[in-house]
């Protein structure tokens, strides 16, 4: 009997435990991010502040190394050899690809009590796009992808940067 009573309870504690789903981990983060638009790669080393600020700095391709974009709703600003500008569509074409993966992490953010599907998939739409961010079990994102294919975000060495 009493070993009948353990299995019950493992069975509830299981199944339980597998309804649970996964709340996303996106601020007060560091990752690399391995941006891949129509068919230029980028990779960055960011992270995610507290506020949701996005602090990135390429560094690849060559060409763009060391240049380090800070993202806010409002304003980008690019930093590069001691020069700082504030950047916009207009004039800094790479500014699309940041807000890009910047807007739909941001929607997230802002939605309360959002979780993944039982496969670790948050979908959502911004203003101007549809996207499908994954996440690890933890809650750390994976990949975020606009659904018109040409965009995809791959996040590595995903670090909770959280201060006690």
């Amino acid at each position: 009997m009493k070993k009948l009573i353990s299995v019950l309870i493992c069975l509830i504690c299981l199944c339980a435990c597998s309804s649970l789903q996964t709340k996303p981990i996106l601020t007060e983060i560091s990752f690399t991010a391995e941006i891949t638009y129509y068919n230029e790669v980028y990779t960055l080393e960011a992270q995610m502040l507290k506020d949701a600020t996005l602090v990135a700095t390429i560094i690849e391709p060559e060409e763009l190394k060391g240049l380090t974009l800070t993202v806010t709703k409002e304003t980008i600003t690019a930093e590069y050899l001691g020069l700082t500008y504030k950047a916009n569509e207009a004039t800094l074409p790479f500014s699309k690809t940041v807000l890009d993966t910047y807007l739909p992490l941001l929607n997230i953010i802002n939605t309360p009590n959002i979780v993944a599907n039982s496969e670790g998939v948050i979908t959502g739409e911004t203003e101007n796009q549809k996207y499908s961010l994954t996440i690890s079990p933890t809650g750390l994102p994976q990949t975020l992808e606009l659904k018109d294919k040409r965009f995809t975000v791959r996040f590595y060495n995903t670090k909770i940067n959280k201060e006690d």
